[in-house]
């Protein structure tokens, strides 16, 4: 499937430039997700005043810092996507912002391992030229009035992807490529007659 160049494109985003540094202190305005978190949950944080390399930190429980997984952020809005690590405790979680910290934002880490459901949408993202196009990240979003943020992902060399969800109807999918592609992001409605 052509995700990139045969449908409609129904929302365009400006690609995040490293180049919009700021010298404010990184803020995390809200997270999207439930304030009770299991290790290898997805995690998006809303966030301001970010430039350069983000991370995301988690306590450990110890008094010290684990960094999130596979943290990426997604601007202009700008979104910070990661996952729970393992042995992260609850407490304040934090930007790191170029080495500048942001103040915290109280979670609660639950045992065990996050369970992103039975079902999957998977598919295979293709430039115009219908060649595979490698380390897009997609996110998947539950339409609703607060558009839910379900999982996100990679894709691998070959351009495909797979996420996980717990099922039901009214997906959107965001694609978002690596600034060095050269291409727009585009965000995707799953209808439930056209699964993916």
């Amino acid at each position: 499937i052509d995700l990139l160049s045969d449908f409609e494109v129904a929302d365009r985003i400006a690609a995040y430039s490293p180049a919009a540094q700021t010298t404010q202190l990184p803020t995390i305005v809200a997270v999207e997700e439930s304030l009770s978190l299991q290790v290898d949950q997805p995690l998006n944080l809303t966030a301001m005043n970010l430039g350069g390399t983000v991370q995301v930190r988690f306590p450990d429980g110890a008094g010290g810092f684990l960094d999130g997984i596979d943290t990426r952020v997604v601007a202009p809005r700008p979104f910070v996507l990661t996952r729970v690590p393992p042995g992260a405790a609850g407490g304040d979680i934090r930007l790191l912002v170029d080495g500048v910290e942001s103040q915290g934002f109280p979670v609660a880490i639950e045992p065990g391992v996050y369970d992103p459901g039975p079902f999957a949408i998977s598919g295979v993202v293709r430039d115009s030229l219908g060649s595979p196009v490698r380390n897009v990240l997609v996110a998947l979003f539950r339409i609703t009035c607060t558009d839910e943020f379900v999982d996100y992902t990679i894709t691998d060399t070959a351009g495909a992807y797979t996420l996980q969800h717990p099922g039901g109807d009214g997906f959107a999918l965001f694609f978002v490529p690596s600034p060095a592609a050269g291409l727009a992001p585009v965000l995707r409605l799953l209808h439930p007659s056209r699964r993916q």
